[in-house]
């Protein structure tokens, strides 16, 4: 079969586990409640694939044959899980950190490659890589709706991603910035929560992500804040992509200009409950490139589209 990622160790036996109708999945009876998320993401999953629902039970010391036992250990490290297949049972052993999450994501890739009946294996995984994360943009383009980003952090769960960055320049509905997305569709504050609190679930930490020093194309186009901007006339020039992406940073001998900053970022960050932000500081290309009124340096010229 087929893994992504690859588990540390991996040992087939003889022998299949059939999925029954009767098949249950148990959790500890002193399990943490966040395994019922996980459990509910193995039902589904064997609903879609095999056809039959497995109820859901929570008991100490069930009895059968046929079940699926998840299980969390305190003495495993974190992420770590192991997911053993017998004849009889299937049991999941994780760490309290998405560790049982990983084990039902890998039986999970089982069972869509192998249906009802799965080959019987021993696997004991752990993480080669402490942050595994997908850069996404949300910007450039089409903004993506709350839905297709809870199918996105889906996806990146499956596969044991456990970081999602949101690339925002401007499209975040910003309170006092309406000239800057007027005619965009924004994500909204409320859009941000659901989806850091269905991030968490899959064990995914959404860092925010916010271009707060150059980038900034919509923002210093807008009459507003134009007078912001490192290279006088930006606002009013044609637009082109390159253009868009080579210019637009802000006059950082202008005191507006961190005042601005320090505002967007505020209230954006406040949405997160993340301990990491990427403050999106970079490829500022028209730093000291302008002449501000009380500067005495001069200015040169905003360079050309370059022909294609």
């Amino acid at each position: 079969m087929i893994f992504l990622p690859q588990p540390s160790s991996l040992s087939y036996g003889e022998g299949t586990f059939t999925i029954h109708y009767d098949s249950r999945i148990f959790l500890d009876s002193e399990s943490p409640a966040e395994l019922f998320s996980a459990a509910q993401l193995l039902q589904q999953e064997i609903e879609t694939q095999t056809g039959f629902r497995p109820a859901i039970c929570r008991r100490h010391q069930p009895v059968g044959s046929h079940l699926i036992y998840l299980t969390a250990s305190p003495e495993l490290s974190r992420e770590a899980y192991t997911l053993a297949v017998t004849p009889e049972n299937i049991t999941i052993c994780g760490s309290l950190e998405s560790g049982v999450l990983y084990g039902v994501q890998t039986l999970r890739q089982m069972i869509r490659q192998a249906g009802a009946v799965l080959p019987t294996v021993l696997i004991s995984d752990k993480p080669a890589m402490e942050n595994r994360g997908f850069y996404h943009d949300a910007t450039r383009g089409r903004v993506p709706t709350l839905s297709y980003l809870k199918q996105l952090a889906a996806t990146l769960s499956f596969y044991k991603i456990n970081q999602l960055q949101l690339y925002i320049e401007h499209s975040y509905l910003f309170d006092d910035l309406t000239e800057m997305w007027r005619d965009d569709t924004p994500l909204t504050a409320e859009d941000i929560l659901e989806l850091d609190r269905y991030c968490k679930g899959l064990g995914i930490d959404l860092v925010p992500s916010l271009a707060s020093f150059g980038h900034l194309y919509k923002l210093l186009c807008t009459k507003s804040y134009a007078h912001l901007c490192e290279l006088e006339g930006s606002a009013s020039a044609p637009f082109s992509f390159y253009d868009r992406q080579a210019h637009h940073t802000l006059d950082i001998t202008n005191p507006e200009s961190l005042s601005l900053a320090k505002h967007i970022l505020s209230e954006y960050m406040q949405l997160f409950s993340s301990k990491y932000f990427n403050l999106c500081a970079d490829e500022t290309f028209d730093l000291g490139k302008g002449l501000p009124a009380h500067s005495p340096r001069k200015r040169e010229p905003p360079s050309s589209t370059p022909s294609l």
